[in-house]
Formats: structure tokens, C-alpha cells, sequence
């Protein structure tokens, strides 16, 4: 279940999400899933309206909470919490919308969708607004961000 959509920048590169997983008979958050049993697809929406669709790619383990980025990389957190590393490939320049869709080999752990808007801060900069006004924009952006809470999957 994904409560909207994230805020990515356009060419955004080393995007981590933490997603929950759910077990599909109980619903109750799922642990100890093996990470080579789950797998990355995202689709994106291209600027010129074509919709692409990224072939599904097997994620593989981190050695570490700390590691640094890898595409196509996870991790158990706990309590049904994981760290998965999108590729960038997924947030390249050219779309301005799409998702990353995590699944499991089998039925019984439930799909995570990740929905994403780009954003295109060298068009803000560049659009000639004054000072005052892309201060003003960024105070409205960091107000909407602290009233709701950084980024998550439920």
C-alpha cells in the first residue's frame, strides 16, 4: 500500500527506499524473507508519453545496513522493514512519472509499489524567479515535508 507519491528529481542517482513487506494470508508485517527471492520492475512514464517497462531484475543482498548504494541491492531492517537500492536507471532524465514494483518468487509475501513524481530543480532555478520567491517555494517544500514525515511505504 503506498500512501501518494514521492518527490524524485529528475537523474536523482543512489535512491534508497525502506518499503514493509506483508504476508498475503495474514497481512502481518513479514520477516526473514530471503532477499534473492525478490525482485525490482519499475515502469516509467517517458516525457513524450510513451510508457516503458523495465524487465524484472532479482534483487541481491547487502552485506550491511551501512554498505553504500548498489543497484538492484537489499536488506531486512526488521520488524517487516527493508532497505532496497533502485537502480538509477529508473529515475534517468526523460519521464516524469512511474513506479518500482518489488515482488516475491512466490504468492506469499504481497507486492510493494513505490510511486514517483520528478521534479526538475534546474527549471526552477533557471525559470528566472527572484530570490524571495525560491526561498518562499523552498520554506513551502520543507513545511510540507516536516508536517509529512520523510518518505515511507505502508
Amino acid at each position: 500500500m503506498n500512501d501518494g507519491a514521492i518527490l524524485i528529481t529528475l537523474g536523482s542517482t543512489d535512491v534508497t527506499f525502506q518499503i514493509k513487506l506483508y504476508n498475503a494470508t495474514t497481512g502481518a508485517l513479514e520477516t526473514g524473507v530471503t532477499i534473492t527471492d525478490l525482485n525490482i520492475d519499475f515502469i516509467r512514464v517517458e516525457t513524450d508519453n510513451d510508457v516503458t517497462i523495465a524487465g524484472e531484475t532479482s534483487l541481491t543482498a547487502l552485506s550491511a545496513l551501512t554498505d553504500a548504494h548498489a543497484d538492484n541491492k537489499a536488506l531486512e531492517i526488521g520488524q517487516g522493514y527493508y532497505r532496497i537500492d533502485i537502480p538509477d536507471t529508473a529515475f534517468a532524465a526523460g519521464a516524469f512519472s512511474g513506479s518500482v514494483v518489488i515482488t516475491h518468487d512466490s504468492d506469499t509475501t504481497l507486492p510493494a509499489t513505490i510511486d514517483w513524481l520528478a521534479i526538475d530543480t534546474f527549471d526552477l532555478a533557471q525559470s528566472g524567479a527572484d530570490g524571495d520567491t525560491l526561498k518562499t517555494l523552498s520554506d513551502e517544500i520543507a513545511t510540507f515535508s516536516a508536517s509529512s514525515g520523510s518518505p515511507s511505504l505502508e
